[in-house]
């Protein structure tokens, strides 16, 4: 049998191992969170209130779903003016318009 050839752990030396790669995962989650957790105001302070506030601003944004009614007209005379209330900034136009029959 040559010297390189692998030979199989005994169920001790394999249970070592797993044991050291536990150790591993929690000395690196240890760093994670001490990391996280350091400073004024910590990183994870600020993760948390960037959550509630943009939390706070979609349940408002929800609580106001009903669409409005964004183009109001009245005649008097022959005349019809109609106003939009709902402009469009990306195509900005005057939102008066009147017509006349």
């Amino acid at each position: 049998m040559s010297p390189l050839a692998r030979r199989p752990l005994p169920p001790q030396s394999r249970r070592r191992q797993a044991g050291q790669s536990c150790m591993e995962y929690v000395v690196v989650t240890l760093v994670a969170v001490v990391s996280l957790s350091a400073g004024n105001p910590s990183p994870l302070s600020l993760l948390n209130d960037a959550i509630r506030k943009y939390y706070t601003d979609y349940s408002f944004a929800i609580s106001i779903a009903t669409i409005p009614k964004c183009s109001q007209s009245t005649s008097a005379a022959g005349v019809t003016v109609t106003v939009d209330t709902c402009p469009d900034l990306s195509n900005p136009t005057w939102p008066v318009s009147i017509s006349t029959p």
